[in-house]
């Protein structure tokens, strides 16, 4: 008997592509040119000319925010908020998202309250017009 896979939607998925892997990726997006935005639980910064296909995401969350467990909260939060939100912005868009030590502290709604008013000001406008 022959067991098929089922074929998973991959629409919304968070491939190794769309994510910042190493130091080089992280301080050019960090760097001097790049913009930035503050939260009282996250720094978010921003390259928008990137010349990437994808938008990209890199996270950063030290010892300060908590434990381990809260840590991997904190970047699992953040991970599925950017898997949902991406297709809203530029394909040129790279970001690094650092948790302030009160990210620690904060519900999964807060969480993504606080993400969505950062990310707000680099959404792409939607053209409804066909």
């Amino acid at each position: 008997m022959k067991v098929e896979k089922q074929q998973v939607s991959r629409v919304n998925s968070f491939p190794k592509s769309a994510r910042i892997l190493t130091s080089a990726g992280y301080r050019r997006v960090t760097g001097r040119p790049a913009k930035k935005s503050v939260s009282p639980h996250f720094l978010l910064f921003v390259l928008v000319e990137n010349g990437s296909k994808e938008p990209r995401l890199g996270i950063t969350v030290s010892k300060k925010v908590g434990n381990a467990v809260v840590r991997n909260r904190i970047k699992r939060g953040i991970r599925e908020f950017f898997r949902q939100y991406r297709s809203r912005l530029a394909p040129s868009f790279e970001c690094v998202v650092i948790a302030r030590p009160r990210a620690g502290r904060v519900s999964p709604l807060e969480l993504t309250k606080s993400l969505t008013k950062l990310f707000k000001s680099y959404e792409v406008p939607i053209c409804t017009n066909i």
